[in-house]
């Protein structure tokens, strides 16, 4: 969330491509990475639902 604020902050229109893809794939990343001892498909489904979710705030933002 704190990227997504900081390139809004930033002047990035909510439609430019970074804003609406990578911030959602880098929050899913970070997600993916820094969770505790999870198997490795709770890892994934943790991060895919991270990415979807800040990608629909982001849509909705942007509207």
């Amino acid at each position: 969330m704190g990227l997504h604020a900081a390139l809004g902050a930033a002047g990035i229109s909510p439609y430019h491509p970074v804003r609406l893809f990578l911030t959602p794939l880098l929050a899913a990343s970070v997600v993916a990475v820094g969770v505790g001892p999870l198997s490795a498909a709770r890892r994934l489904r943790l991060a895919l639902l991270v990415a979807v979710g800040l990608f629909l705030y982001s849509l909705v933002g942007a509207s």
